[in-house]
């Protein structure tokens, strides 16, 4: 009797087949660091970069093993406008920073020469890179009203309210009487990212291997299954050779995630867990129960998101997750206690492995084809400008530094259970 074997994809590019990632032949599972400041930091010192510290921290990751980065690739200004990401990559509609446009070539010319990959993600449903909310603004010529957002002034959080945010940023496409202006807005910064030619490779950003995916955004609030279809046909048409996924966070039903996910377009699904911001986990509760009930629930989330994903037999990634330190132990309330990087980190790393060992068993049997740590601050600390929590956020809430043995040293174990899951298949 004779068997077939389905042959593995040898393209230098990111591939799928079913539920697994391939590249150059041979199997790929992502282990991934958030870095969204990596165009920033490879702007040019005069433009707030900082090279030296990009090349330092790229050379770490690499040293963990991590081998796939995601990264901003879009953001709004004007620059006056506060908690964003400042220089911005388009400071107008059609106006591009070259400073921050060169930065973007840099960081991706290195993340190339370390055999890493990178998923660019091209816009946001947050405040903190301008995202859908400043492209409202920008064609209706209103104001943006900001949601709780951190003051580092104030050394605390802003008046706000999501309630008013979050409908604001939608109309981004929701908005009949806007939202074709501001998908051809949209679509123009796609076209000339997606066809810039890199002044460091000299390649296409649409012929290098360095890219994993591009993303439609940062965790668009319930997407209409036609913005993403549409976005993601506009994007295949420009480029036949990536990956391309939508940056759903996978928080509510499984409408929405089949709505975002089953296209023949989108390569991939995402999940994103968030056990505090869901209000399950309390950074000031060192009881047990505090975290066997966050351990618990994030399971319960990386189970469904697989059981969604092999019902459309795509590849999973648990795109983003974090958990603050032991914030505790803090003497007092001040941001500058409670976000210290020198406070322990024993629910996270505790957390880390729970999430990581079972997304490891997942892939030996289920869907999951990578997880992505939120996110690599590397030796930047608070009050730096470059740390790894967005300039919405509060400094160090998430943050994993690069003296953080014991929580790299969680997940380098975890990748390397994936390895061996592998060799067992073999």
């Amino acid at each position: 009797m004779l068997s077939f074997v389905a042959a593995i994809p040898t393209s230098p590019f990111a591939v799928t087949e079913g539920t697994r990632f391939y590249a150059d032949g041979q199997p790929l599972f992502v282990f991934s660091a958030n870095y969204w400041q990596a165009m920033n930091l490879g702007a040019p010192d005069a433009a707030a970069g900082n090279r030296t510290r990009l090349l330092r921290d790229l050379d770490k990751l690499q040293s963990f093993g991590v081998n796939h980065l995601r990264i901003m690739a879009a953001s709004e200004g004007p620059d006056t406008e506060p908690f964003r990401m400042t220089p911005s990559l388009m400071p107008a509609p059609g106006v591009y920073n070259q400073d921050v446009l060169d930065g973007l070539d840099f960081a991706m010319a290195e993340i190339g020469k370390r055999g890493m990959k990178a998923t660019l993600c091209m816009n946001n449903y947050w405040q903190w890179s301008g995202g859908f909310a400043q492209y409202v603004s920008w064609v209706s010529n209103t104001s943006i009203p900001y949601p709780p957002s951190w003051d580092p002034k104030r050394g605390d959080y802003t008046p706000g309210d999501y309630s008013e945010f979050v409908p604001y940023s939608g109309r981004f496409y929701n908005d009949n009487q806007i939202k074709d202006k501001a998908q051809a807005l949209y679509r123009d910064h796609l076209k000339a990212i997606i066809t810039r030619t890199n002044k460091y490779t000299g390649k296409q950003y649409k012929e290098d291997p360095a890219i994993f995916a591009w993303q439609l955004a940062n965790e668009p609030q319930n997407p209409s299954f036609q913005w993403v279809s549409d976005t993601a046909r506009f994007i295949r048409s420009l480029d036949q050779n990536h990956l391309v996924s939508v940056g759903l966070e996978s928080k509510n039903d499984q409408q929405e995630f089949m709505d975002a996910h089953n296209h023949p377009e989108i390569d991939y699904a995402t999940v994103h867990i968030w056990a505090q911001n869901r209000g399950i986990y309390n950074m000031l509760d060192s009881s047990e129960s505090n975290i066997a009930n966050a351990v618990s629930w994030a399971l319960g989330w990386v189970q469904q998101a697989n059981d969604w994903s092999q019902s459309i037999n795509k590849p999973m990634i648990l795109e983003e997750f974090g958990l603050a330190r032991d914030n505790w132990v803090a003497q007092s309330q001040q941001a500058t206690a409670v976000y210290n990087p020198n406070n322990p980190t024993t629910h996270k790393d505790r957390y880390y492995k729970a999430l990581l060992e079972r997304a490891a068993q997942l892939y030996k049997s289920g869907a999951y084809g990578g997880f992505g740590f939120w996110a690599y601050a590397g030796e930047s600390r608070p009050g730096d400008k470059w740390v790894s929590d967005p300039p919405h956020e509060a400094p160090g809430w998430y943050s994993v530094y690069d003296k953080d043995q014991s929580t790299i040293q969680v997940m380098k174990q975890a990748f390397d259970l994936t390895k061996h899951y592998y060799e067992l298949q073999k």
